[in-house]
């Protein structure tokens, strides 16, 4: 990415109003481009700085520490709307602390006496709480500060935000249409807000994977409460029944606030996918298209780490005239064989899996001098036994599981039957249709990749 050079951000919630500041801060020319501005899911958010149930937890690690270094710097201005606030995340069942909050300033674990009744552990820490309508709005300042501009569209694929030198795909659950992505899925989240009656201190509980939530978060002159995770749910209604259970859990435990007038109802769909995804690939015709999204209820915790990881991986693409662009790889690539035959499409399932990876196209690494398209014909016949020509490139991205460039080639068969040539290294092989893909790889194929198959292979 070098100066000036223009950059379409779709979406406008955390994930995207962060990336727009932190790629126009860098000198792009940023555009963002949302249906919702800002987004309705993050103003939804409560919202405490807490990496709670997402994966990949290495870069979690990494995004999560990064954001909570900035937040906490930001709490310096009371116009950010982020402040550092001391409480309790508590449990019924005695769960131990996570390694996170144990880094956190204050940390402690509770005096029995600390904890409201029914609660037998709990602890003490200081961590970011963001009042996220401030925050956002601050966001956009930021952004218009440094020459950013938004638009409000609707987008109906990602090819509708070009032209552009790279789009940066933040459409949360946006994103299951435009890429389209069939691993993300919505959980329905709902909080109440109420007048404050005098709390100065969050409360949360450790409800592990229930569906009925129970935290208070305190803004000032309001108090979010909290909530619910409806899994598979995109409902954006508000729900009666639900919040009626929201204020009884948290005057339970706060009875303040069964006095506290109810000022409002926020609802949002946490975009949640298996591991959340952070990668750049590059469209046949040299787009460059980054993805972050699949932040579960993790997108504020993570959202400037996500955000500067974009950055760099727009920073590792090198831009030719007519807007092609080299990808620099840091290691030798691997070369993919997608092979068509007979209506069907060949998979692979090798001994060794890498990461969550099962099936996946023959190939592998790209030899010193060899082409992509080389590599995939030599790689097919040394692991299946198969003759293939090479027919064209269907794309390249860094694999979000093995952090390698990966090159896909399209290729037809031209003599030979598969079988397992290479019995070290395959367990076995199948011809999969277009129905069945998903079954043998259920994240999902590279965008290019099944646009590739949806016209080769019948429906």
């Amino acid at each position: 990415m070098t100066a000036g050079e223009c950059v379409v951000v779709v979406g406008a919630g955390v994930a995207g109003l962060t990336t727009a500041v932190v790629l126009a801060e860098a000198g792009a020319s940023v555009h963002v481009i949302a249906e919702q501005v800002p987004g309705v899911t993050s103003l939804a958010a409560g919202a405490m700085w807490g990496p709670y149930l997402v994966e990949p937890k290495d870069k979690v690690d990494q995004w999560g520490q990064r954001s909570l270094e900035i937040f906490r710097e930001l709490a310096e201005d009371a116009t950010t709307g982020v402040r550092l606030t001391s409480g309790i995340e508590a449990s019924r069942t005695a769960e131990a602390a996570p390694d996170w909050a144990m880094t956190l300033p204050g940390f402690r674990p509770c005096e029995p006496a600390e904890l409201p009744a029914g609660f037998t552990a709990g602890y003490r820490f200081t961590v970011p709480l963001i009042d996220m309508p401030t925050y956002l709005d601050y966001l956009m300042r930021r952004l218009h500060d440094a020459g950013g501009a938004i638009e409000r569209r609707r987008l109906t694929s990602l090819s509708d935000a070009r032209p552009a030198s790279a789009i940066v795909n933040c459409a949360g659950l946006g994103a299951r249409d435009l890429v389209p992505d069939p691993a993300l899925r919505p959980i329905r989240g709902q909080h109440v807000v109420v007048t404050n009656p005098g709390l100065t201190e969050f409360f949360s509980e450790d409800t592990g994977l229930s569906p009925d939530l129970l935290c208070f978060y305190p803004h000032g002159d309001t108090v979010v409460l909290g909530g619910t995770a409806i899994d598979g749910e995109g409902d954006l209604a508000p729900d009666g029944k639900a919040a009626a259970g929201i204020l009884a859990r948290c005057a339970e435990v706060e009875p303040r606030l069964a006095a506290a007038r109810v000022l409002e109802h926020r609802i949002g769909a946490r975009p949640t996918r298996a591991t959340i995804r952070v990668e750049s690939v590059r469209w046949q015709d040299g787009t460059v298209v980054v993805h972050n999204y699949g932040h579960g209820g993790a997108g504020v915790t993570l959202s400037w780490g996500c955000a500067e990881e974009t950055r760099t991986l727009l920073a590792t693409q090198v831009t030719r005239p007519h807007g092609g662009t080299d990808v620099v790889p840091e290691q030798p690539g691997v070369a993919a064989a997608v092979i068509v035959h007979g209506g069907r499409v060949l998979l692979v399932r090798r001994r060794v899996s890498e990461g969550s990876l099962s099936w996946q196209f023959p190939g592998g690494k790209v030899e010193p001098g060899e082409t992509r398209e080389d590599a995939a014909v030599r790689e097919t016949q040394e692991e299946i036994g198969l003759a293939v020509a090479a027919v064209k490139m269907l794309g390249e991205r860094v694999h979000p599981e093995t952090g390698r460039l990966m090159s896909y080639v399209a290729c037809d068969v031209v003599s030979g039957t598969a079988h397992i040539a290479a019995p070290d290294e395959l367990a076995e092989l199948a011809w999969a249709t277009r129905g069945e893909i998903p079954q043998y790889v259920p994240a999902g194929l590279f965008e290019p990749v099944r646009d590739y198959l949806d016209g080769a292979l019948p429906s």
